[in-house]
Parts: structure tokens; C-alpha cells; sequence
């Protein structure tokens, strides 16, 4: 793919404009969340990945899908401190 048009460049909350081949990682985790509708415990996920590669892009998805399933969501944003000795 050409770099011009590749849509995952780092951006400070930017929509990708489509999910860009995640479309199994997001099927496979929206089908994993179902164990909640029955009051049972659903497997955990983490995404690990460099800046702009879609992390944040797939999670908007799998709150959307979460949301559309009436699970209740909560979203929070950690900021990194830096500590320096006194």
C-alpha cells in the first residue's frame, strides 16, 4: 500500500476509517463477550501494539459492539507520571 494512502498514520484521536483487516480480532472478541449476558465471567484481552497502528481505533469498536450487546461499559484515560527523586 502506498504510504499516502495508508489510513492508520499516528493521529491524536483519529477515527481509522475502517478497521483494516481487524475485522477477526473484533468478531472474535465481540463473540467473546457473551458469557456476560449470562452473569458468567468473559475471557480478558489486551492490546499491545506501537502508536497508530489501531489500538484505540478497535477498542471504539468493541464499546460500540458491547453497547449494542447492553453490556455496560466504562472508559477511563491513565497519564503516565514521571517521577523524579527529591
Amino acid at each position: 500500500m502506498n504510504r499516502r494512502d495508508y489510513p492508520y498514520a499516528p493521529g491524536a484521536r483519529l477515527q481509522s476509517p475502517e478497521p483494516g483487516g481487524r475485522d477477526r480480532l473484533i468478531e472474535g472478541a465481540s463473540t467473546d463477550m457473551d458469557p456476560l449476558l449470562d452473569h458468567r465471567a468473559a475471557k480478558g484481552m489486551t492490546l499491545l501494539g506501537l502508536r497508530g497502528v489501531g489500538k484505540t481505533a478497535v477498542l471504539h469498536r468493541l464499546w460500540r459492539a458491547a453497547s449494542d450487546k447492553g453490556i455496560r461499559t466504562a472508559k477511563f484515560e491513565a497519564r503516565a507520571r514521571i517521577l523524579t527523586p527529591a
